[in-house]
């Protein structure tokens, strides 16, 4: 079938659904990008590496796609110095960056390499699938024997020989300047990251936490969420970051949960110094820490989202929302539905955002309202070819236009989105949904302080996000 006639199809499927007005509920698929690691030479250089071959490099403003050699997953990157680094991945994929370009390099493996580490221009090493140990003597990379044949998932050089690696199955190595010696582990659980603060004090991390103190490895505690890297500033601070967008801190004592400005799993965390840090992750996710908190500075990927994300008001009375969309590129068609406690909000009209349009395109924009059982739909689309009629950027989808009826909070959850190309290929995005409190028109002392309490701090989130 062409994709001529298939639009044909679709476009007829979506016309008759809006002359009998009969919803088509058709479902997003999963953001695809991924960067699984991030580096910083410093605060005004670093580099991110991920799905698709991805090289980003940040300059101290901003972050900026570079060219890649490769469209391999890469799964790690490793800066020698702002003109020296190298990154790894799939397929024993190897790229090395010399100041100007990323280059390929002749690896020894097809084994998906899941880590790099370097200690100076003439030595590093890199691990991965299968037990996969690789070593670089300053002119190639050559295989070097392991004792497993598990999957080793991250490797860090305290000094020339002495290196550890950690992967499936509690497999835990050390490399002694001539062997690679096996370690027991306290818990046989997977471990995706390991770091040392020296010789006799490091961490690894994974289904769980577990800690060096120079002789044996000891369970720190259990995992709430899988963990995928680890990174200490020093013995009393420290980072790790996994699954759901968790965040942990360690300050000497114990690990603590952080809020996170992200839902999406969280694959490296590289910290300049105690105030200022990166972390990355699945939907091209890039977090920032600055001392106080960590913000949202960066996803890759379009996101469809509720703004503004906080509103207020009083039984009674109307506001409004924008569903909106950002760095999306070739959009002809768009889908989502809006939910919400059908007791606390009830919406009064939905109006087409000029974004598709862009005040130029014909568009069929259609609207189905169940204010009954708290949701709304909302299915618009470009009329004309294909080839001619799409739009890319930002802007305003829909305006939606809300009364409170009574006290009380609801979220504004944002969910079954779609975003089509003129080739109904699906565009891979993020969602983030929204959040309306009402209170009475004359709130008592005790009820602003609550409000106060709920609203503030998501706020000044809000404010630090939209700030960078």
């Amino acid at each position: 079938m062409s994709r001529s006639f298939g639009l044909k199809v679709i476009l007829l499927i979506m016309i008759v659904s809006l002359c009998v007005g009969v919803p088509i509920i058709m479902r997003t698929r999963a953001a695809a990008l991924t960067l699984g690691s991030v580096f910083m030479v410093g605060a005004d250089d670093g580099w991110a590496v991920g799905e698709a071959g991805t090289t980003i490099h940040w300059n101290g403003t901003d972050w900026n796609t570079w060219t890649s050699p490769t469209t391999e997953y890469l799964s790690s990157v490793f800066m020698v110095s702002s003109s020296d680094g190298w990154a790894v991945g799939r397929s024993g994929t190897i790229i090395r960056w010399n100041g100007t370009v990323w280059n390929p390099v002749t690896s020894p493996t097809t084994s998906w390499l899941r880590s790099v580490f370097m200690d100076g221009a003439d030595d590093g090493w890199a691990v991965g699938e299968d037990g996969t140990t690789i070593h670089w003597n300053g002119s190639a990379w050559n295989t070097v024997p392991s004792p497993t044949v598990l999957n080793l998932w991250s490797v860090f050089m305290v000094k020339a020989d002495d290196v550890w690696a950690v992967g499936e199955g509690a497999w835990i190595i050390r490399w002694n300047g001539t062997d690679w010696d096996i370690w027991t582990s306290p818990k046989i659980a997977r471990l995706h990251s390991v770091f040392m603060v020296g010789a006799d004090d490091g961490w690894a991390v994974g289904e769980w936490t577990i800690r060096w103190n120079g002789s044996s490895w000891s369970v720190a505690s259990p995992a709430t969420s899988w963990l995928w890297s680890v990174f200490m500033v020093g013995a009393d601070d420290g980072w790790a970051v996994g699954e759901d967008g968790t965040i942990l801190r360690w300050n000497g004592t114990d690990w603590s949960t952080w809020t996170s400005p992200t839902t999406a799993d969280i694959r490296s965390v590289f910290m300049v110094s105690s105030s200022d840090g990166w972390a990355v992750g699945g939907s091209g996710t890039i977090i920032r820490w600055n001392g106080t908190g960590w913000i949202l500075a960066r996803t890759l990927v379009p996101v469809v989202s509720v703004d503004p994300p906080i509103v207020s008001a009083s039984p009674g009375g109307n506001f409004t929302v924008d569903v909106k969309i950002t760095n999306v590129k070739n959009l002809y068609s768009y889908q989502f539905k809006l939910s919400w406690d059908p007791t606390v909000l009830e919406v009064q009209d939905v109006q087409e955002g000029d974004f598709l349009s862009q005040r130029v395109y014909k568009t069929q924009f259609q609207e189905y309202v169940y204010n009954e059982a708290g949701y709304l739909m909302v299915v618009c689309f470009l009329l004309g070819e294909p080839a001619t009629a799409a739009v890319s950027g930002s802007g305003t989808l829909a305006t939606i236009e809300f009364i409170a009826k009574e006290e009380g909070n609801t979220s504004l959850h944002l969910h079954d989105t779609m975003l089509l190309d003129p080739f109904l290929e699906q565009i891979s995005h993020g969602v983030e949904a929204g959040y309306s409190i009402v209170i009475p028109e004359f709130p008592s002392a005790s009820t602003l302080l609550v409000f106060m309490a709920t609203t503030l701090p998501a706020v000044m989130v809000y404010r630090r996000k939209h700030s960078m």
